[in-house]
């Protein structure tokens, strides 16, 4: 009785089921209830209804069955697009635009000789219909809050679900501190540029010795490595083991930011959307919205002067 359900709720305090929650499943019908209220309770919540239609069990399958014609009925009745521009088909019921390309189904790519007719309408949605929801908000607020590149974003938030966080994201992985400042994550945009600073100070013995080995010459990388492997003996110990933690500083967070920005970015997002609009003192939603979300160059440039500078004034007073 300790398997992990996925998605449901106890069955005696009806609260959701995590999966770092303690679990058990009733043995009869398979019924998932957290430890402690099947212990406190002594049986299974919905006991009464062992042995008739209404069991668990035989509820769950029902609903199930329902789930997949429901999918089967509405695959059958939705409406093929195919794109004008790249071809594709897509069968996203009311999508205005193409979910691969952005081009909309509704216009076509005037033929023309020169760039001035070259016109490309641009699907700020992700290729979804503007009044889907994700986690309650829908792709209308979300892609408001986001501003730039929000077909990317959306597109990306659409697919992340609880079992599946992970997506790439390249601006996160070469940048995170500055990523994430300029879309305003600042707690965690703050987190990045203090490893990103410690990395920097981590390497800076190791970097002295190199830059003096190095005195001015143009070497090819190979030539570099080279020029280290043969004076390994003036990098005194702590200088490696601290150039050892400073590159693990520089490339784990890069890698957890580039793998999970995007997870974290739609979090966000979605709590910020949710908080505005459930702000009765806000009038004009969709221009705060805009206010609170979109790209800060400022923190960007921020991001850039702190990883470029703090380092080396840190430095300075320490030596």
């Amino acid at each position: 009785m300790s398997e992990k359900p996925d998605n449901k709720q106890c069955q005696i305090c009806q609260g959701y089921l995590f999966d770092d929650d303690d679990t058990v499943v009733c043995p009869v019908c398979g019924a998932p209830h957290h430890r402690d209220c099947w212990q406190t309770v002594g049986h299974c919540g919905v006991e009464h209804n062992h042995g008739t239609d209404e069991q668990y069990d035989i509820l769950q399958k029902a609903k199930a069955k329902e789930a997949k014609e429901a999918e089967q009925k509405a695959n059958e009745n939705s409406t093929v697009n195919t794109c004008s521009y790249c071809h594709r088909t897509s069968n996203a019921e009311n999508a205005e635009f193409c979910p691969y390309c952005g081009h909309s189904y509704n216009k076509h790519i005037p033929q023309g000789n020169g760039y001035a007719n070259f016109q490309m309408p641009f699907d700020v949605y992700g290729g979804l219909p503007k009044d889907t929801t994700i986690d309650g908000v829908t792709v209308k607020d979300l892609a408001t809050f986001v501003g730039s590149n929000s077909s990317r974003y959306i597109h990306r938030f659409s697919q992340i679900s609880k079992r599946k966080k992970g997506s790439w994201n390249w601006a996160a992985f070469f940048f995170p501190s500055g990523w994430c400042l300029s879309r305003k994550m600042l707690p965690l945009g703050f987190m990045y540029l203090i490893l990103a600073i410690a990395s920097a100070i981590c390497m800076y013995p190791f970097s002295e010795i190199y830059y003096e080995l190095l005195d001015g010459q143009n070497l090819s990388y190979a030539a570099q490595y080279a020029l280290i492997e043969n004076n390994l003996n003036k990098f005194d110990l702590l200088s490696m083991i601290l150039a050892f933690i400073g590159v693990i500083l520089n490339f784990v967070p890069r890698i957890i930011c580039g793998r999970l920005g995007d997870w974290h970015y739609r979090c966000f997002a979605v709590n910020k959307v949710k908080t505005i609009l459930n702000d009765p003192d806000i009038e004009d939603k969709p221009t705060e919205l805009a206010r609170s979300g979109n790209l800060s160059l400022l923190w960007l440039i921020i991001a850039l002067l702190a990883t470029q500078f703090v380092p080396g004034i840190i430095m300075m007073f320490i030596s």
